[in-house]
C-alpha cells in the first residue's frame, strides 16, 4: 500500500484498521511502510510444473488486461524483489515515521480497553466523508478527503492525531469545543467526557 497512496492516505488507512473493532491483520513490512513489492514466486523442482505455473500466471493476468510483462514466478530475481527490508527504519525517516505510527496505535489498542475486540459496542457515523464512531468513552474520527472537515466529537483529551509531525505529517488539527478540524486524510482519537447523546445531536 505504501507504494501505491501518497503518506497521509497510509496514515489514515492505518489509523482505520487499527482502531477498528477488530482484530487487525496486519502484512509484513506493512508497520513501517514497505514499499517493495509482494510477488507471486515458487521453487519447483519439476520444470513442467514451473512452466505451468507460468502459463497460468499470464493467463490470469491477461484477463486483467494486464499490459506490462508479468514477473516470472520462477525467477530469482521476483523472490528477491519480494522481501522486506525492515533496515528501512534506520536508514529513512519516511519509514520510521510510519514505525512510530504504528507502535502508538498498538500501545493505544492495548492501553484503552474500549480498543480491544468485544469490549465497547461501536457507534459509527458517515457525513460528507467523514466517519465518526464512537466505542465506549473513545471517539475517532477519520477524514476520507482530500478537504479539511469539521466532526462533532465532544470534548475531551486528545490521544491521536495521525498527523502529527510526530508520524511525518503536518500536523493541522484543531479541537475547539465539541468538534474538531481535521485536515485531509487525518484521523484523531479523543477520550470523550461528554455522553453519547450531546456527541450525536
Amino acid at each position: 500500500l505504501a507504494g501505491l497512496v501518497e503518506p497521509a492516505r497510509y496514515r489514515l488507512a492505518a489509523s482505520l484498521l487499527l482502531l477498528s473493532p477488530y482484530v487487525p491483520l496486519i502484512f509484513m513490512g506493512e508497520e513501517y511502510g514497505e514499499t517493495n513489492p509482494f510477488q507471486y514466486f515458487v521453487h519447483h523442482s519439476d520444470p513442467q510444473l514451473v512452466e505451468a505455473v507460468r502459463r497460468g500466471r499470464r493467463e490470469e493476468f491477461a484477463a486483467f488486461g494486464w499490459a506490462s510483462e508479468v514477473p516470472d514466478p520462477a525467477a530469482e530475481e521476483t523472490f528477491a524483489r519480494s522481501q522486506v527490508a525492515r533496515e528501512k527504519i534506520a536508514r529513512d525517516a519516511r519509514h520510521e515515521a510510519v514505525h512510530r505510527l504504528y507502535a502508538a496505535l498498538l500501545r493505544l489498542r492495548r492501553g484503552e480497553p474500549a480498543l480491544r475486540p468485544g469490549d465497547a459496542p461501536a457507534w459509527v457515523e458517515e457525513r460528507e466523508g467523514v466517519i465518526v464512531m464512537r466505542r465506549g468513552a473513545l471517539v475517532a474520527a477519520f477524514n476520507c478527503t482530500d478537504a479539511r472537515r469539521d466532526a462533532a466529537i465532544g470534548a475531551g483529551e486528545l490521544l491521536f492525531a495521525s498527523e502529527s509531525p510526530e508520524f511525518g505529517g503536518d500536523g493541522g488539527v484543531a479541537v475547539q469545543g465539541t468538534r474538531v478540524t481535521l485536515p485531509a486524510w487525518g484521523a484523531v482519537l479523543v477520550k470523550s467526557n461528554v455522553h453519547s447523546e450531546e456527541v450525536n445531536a
